[in-house]
């Protein structure tokens, strides 16, 4: 990001909100923003679907394992978080306070 950010990129870069914006429309401005051809003139989105049965459980063991790790990096590795897309999403109050 610090590249990026340097030599004034950011508008070079392609940003995804997965799942939300993985849709074939987004998928159509990706190629075009590659400027990357395709085999078939429509695409096709099917593949595997994560369907777990069980909800994913946090543990408040979890929640402070993951504190310390995130502590424990450099302040400047979440410099992403602080603008948009990310921002906004709710889970960024994890990363930063």
């Amino acid at each position: 990001m610090e590249f990026v950010r340097r030599h004034d990129l950011r508008r070079r870069c392609f940003t995804m909100h997965v799942p939300v914006d993985f849709t074939k429309v987004q998928m159509e401005h990706m190629f075009r923003f590659f400027d990357i051809g395709r085999k078939r003139p429509v695409i096709r989105m099917k593949g595997r679907q994560h369907r777990n049965p069980m909800p994913t459980v946090v543990t408040e063991r979890d929640r402070d394992e993951f504190a310390a790790a995130m502590k424990s990096l450099p302040a400047h590795y979440f410099e992403v978080f602080r603008h948009p897309p990310y921002s906004d999403l709710p889970w960024r109050g994890l990363l930063i306070p």
